[in-house]
C-alpha cells in the first residue's frame, strides 16, 4: 500500500512505524522505500521492479508481488 502514497508520505510512515514495539513487515517494491531498496540492491541484486520482503528495513527476500512465492532469500548468518 506505500506505493499509493507520495513519497514523503511514505518516509513519515516509516518513520512511525519504527517507533512502534513488536516488528515491520514490509512486502513493497524495490524503489517505494529508498533504504530498502539500497539495501535490497547490497544483498539482493536484482531489477528495479522486484518486490522486496522486509523486516524492520532489512531486506530477507525478493518474492512476487502478492508474496506467494519466494525468488531468493538473502544470505544470513
Amino acid at each position: 500500500m506505500l506505493v499509493y502514497l507520495a513519497p514523503a508520505d511514505r518516509a513519515r510512515f516509516a518513520a512511525a512505524v519504527a517507533e512502534l514495539p513488536g516488528h515491520w513487515i514490509s512486502l513493497d517494491g524495490r524503489r517505494v522505500l529508498p533504504e530498502v531498496g539500497e539495501a535490497a540492491d547490497a544483498l539482493l541484486p536484482g531489477v528495479d521492479d522486484d518486490f522486496v520482503l522486509s523486516r524492520d528495513g532489512r531486506p530477507l527476500a525478493v518474492v512476487s508481488p502478492h508474496g506467494d512465492r519466494i525468488e531468493r532469500w538473502a544470505y544470513s548468518e
